[in-house]
């Protein structure tokens, strides 16, 4: 990086869930504290990035925000305008933020092309205009079953995307654990480019509650403890709970 304080632009598309988000922020704290001197820039579209805990150097500009479907479809969550209008107008911020914020780096959260391809136009901006900025895409080790993960990877054109756009992919994960590389059939291009990172964790200090406080609040006893995740917390809302 040039800069003696370098600018580090970050995308998480979040349409729904907060999985994205917290992992985009865990990994922004973790940048405040190894580079203190750099600058961030959050590019999401998420309705609460605000309400969490941002680093001193982090600014965050909102997109338009669109809400995903049971079927996959998207729309717009709550302006009267298309899914195609939403989408240009966030394509334009998107490029704006780019060409106003010149960053030395670009983080990109789970999807390689954006929203719907949305990305497309910054990604070729940078490749074309600002061939000293690195391109980073971060991999979550489970996207979803190989075949499905294969069309949705093929109608975006990712393969080549990892192959000849992206500089890095930071794999979130343990290919001991999972493969992702031989399970979704990254070329070897693109495994040359994966940097095992591991599985990303939170500050403990986040945590201010004991486990004997925690299964006091739940009127536990000896009685074995099993907790169960439904994605980012929407998902499984309306899942039915019975008690045995």
């Amino acid at each position: 990086m040039s800069r003696k304080k370098p600018r580090l632009l970050l995308y998480s598309h979040d349409t729904f869930g907060l999985g994205h988000l917290r992992r985009t922020l865990a990994i922004s704290h973790q940048l405040a504290a190894d580079l203190p001197n750099a600058h961030q820039l959050l590019l999401t579209g998420s309705m609460v990035a605000g309400a969490f805990s941002l680093p001193r150097q982090l600014d965050l500009l909102k997109l338009p925000a669109l809400s995903k479907r049971s079927s996959g479809r998207y729309t717009a969550r709550a302006l009267p305008l298309s899914l195609a209008e939403t989408l240009r107008w966030r394509e334009r911020l998107l490029l704006d933020a780019l060409t106003s914020f010149a960053p030395d780096l670009v983080l990109v959260d789970k999807a390689p092309a954006g929203v719907q391809g949305e990305l497309l136009p910054l990604l070729r901006h940078v490749k074309t205009w600002l061939p000293g900025t690195q391109l980073v895409l971060g991999m979550r080790d489970i996207e979803d079953d190989p075949a499905t993960t294969a069309r949705e990877w093929a109608e975006w054109d990712v393969p080549r995307l990892h192959t000849e756009v992206y500089d890095r992919i930071l794999y979130y994960g343990d290919p001991e654990v999972f493969d992702a590389a031989a399970a979704y059939g990254l070329s070897p291009v693109a495994r040359r480019k994966l940097v095992a990172c591991g599985y990303l964790g939170r500050d403990t200090e986040e945590i201010d509650r004991t486990t004997s406080e925690v299964r006091r609040e739940l009127g536990l006893r000896d009685q074995p403890l099993v907790v169960v995740t439904a994605g980012g917390g929407g998902d499984g809302f309306a899942l039915p709970l019975k008690r045995s």
